[in-house]
């Protein structure tokens, strides 16, 4: 074969290995055609939705109320708790039905609507306590705002509960909303109220131990350890407020006048625990039994009280009372 030949023949191998390559191209245009045209007819019938939509809200918001609707719609939104739009219907009705058959119920009932409103925007504004929220939901019973007053007192009752972050304090805040939106949050903090308040076997030694320590001083007419044993002032002791260490010791000394012998011994405690801002405090109840010449079966006398006190974090008495 010669090369003329030879490049006839490949000539014709080049043009059929060429002919798959431009059908498999048309193909192609072919598929992007067809999805180019569905796409645009996806786009088309986006488009007249949504403008059908925004028609329809234009409508409906720009529609002409009858006089019966306005004041039927207005009972709904009173019925239903609605405030905003029941302000919005009021004003409607003012507006297009300035001499309306229901001129006069419209007027008294947007007179108190702002009434109330702007009350209850002062107490929120500067005043907004428990007290005063409380008094506004009570003057307002059947209110336009008691829904929104309500929501704001179990919002003040919960930060209140939070503040003090004891059991009854939250305990006290469920038993005023059972259902309240602070419910679950309440439940969770109260059982780690719970755990916190827990005595340990430790705290209950330690305070049992400076109460019958206070005692065993007196016993003992001790004023250095007695001292030792209470804070550097007290709320109250042995039913004097504001007491000092000077007035423990004064106790102290009265107690011991004469020459009668008297032995004091402490029982039956019952310790609580309250934790305030992560500094416990401790609630103390016992018995505390005076023996009078003990030994001396002529003279002898027993006394029992009932004593409460409150122990610090430092376990220093911070207050004692006695009761017969």
């Amino acid at each position: 074969m010669d090369s003329n030949e030879q490049h006839l023949e490949d000539d014709k191998i080049i043009r059929v290995t060429r002919v798959p390559s431009t059908d498999a191209s048309e193909q192609q245009q072919k598929k992007r055609g067809r999805g180019g045209c569905l796409n645009k007819v996806l786009l088309c019938l986006f488009v007249l939705v949504a403008g059908g939509a925004c028609w329809w809200f234009l409508l409906r918001d720009n529609r002409h109320y009858s006089e019966d609707e306005v004041w039927a719609l207005i009972g709904h939104y009173q019925n239903t708790d609605q405030p905003d739009s029941l302000y919005d219907m009021l004003n409607y009705y003012v507006d297009e039905f300035s001499d309306g058959r229901y001129n006069s119920e419209v007027g008294t009932l947007l007179s108190r609507f702002e009434q109330e409103r702007d009350e209850l925007n002062s107490i929120l504004g500067s005043n907004c306590t428990i007290k005063n929220v409380d008094t506004y939901v009570y003057a307002h019973p059947q209110g336009f705002f008691r829904t929104k007053a309500l929501n704001v007192l179990d919002s003040l009752e919960f930060a209140d509960a939070q503040k003090h972050n004891t059991p009854d304090a939250y305990q006290e805040y469920l038993g005023k909303y059972p259902n309240g939106r602070f419910r679950a949050q309440a439940q969770a903090e109260l059982a780690d109220a719970e755990a916190d308040n827990l005595v340990t076997e430790d705290e209950r030694t330690a305070v049992t131990e400076v109460i019958r320590h206070h005692f065993l001083a007196i016993e003992n007419n001790d004023t250095v350890d007695v001292v030792e044993t209470v804070a550097e002032n007290l709320s109250s002791y042995i039913g004097k407020l504001n007491s000092t260490e000077d007035d423990v010791v004064k106790y102290l000394k009265h107690t011991n006048e004469g020459k009668d012998v008297k032995v004091f011994k402490t029982s039956d405690y019952d310790i609580s625990k309250v934790v305030t801002a992560g500094i416990p405090i401790y609630n103390v109840r016992f018995s505390l039994t005076e023996l009078i010449n003990p030994d001396d079966s002529l003279h002898r006398k027993v006394r029992g009280f009932k004593g409460t006190a409150i122990v610090n974090a430092k376990k220093k008495i911070t207050a004692l009372l006695l009761n017969p």
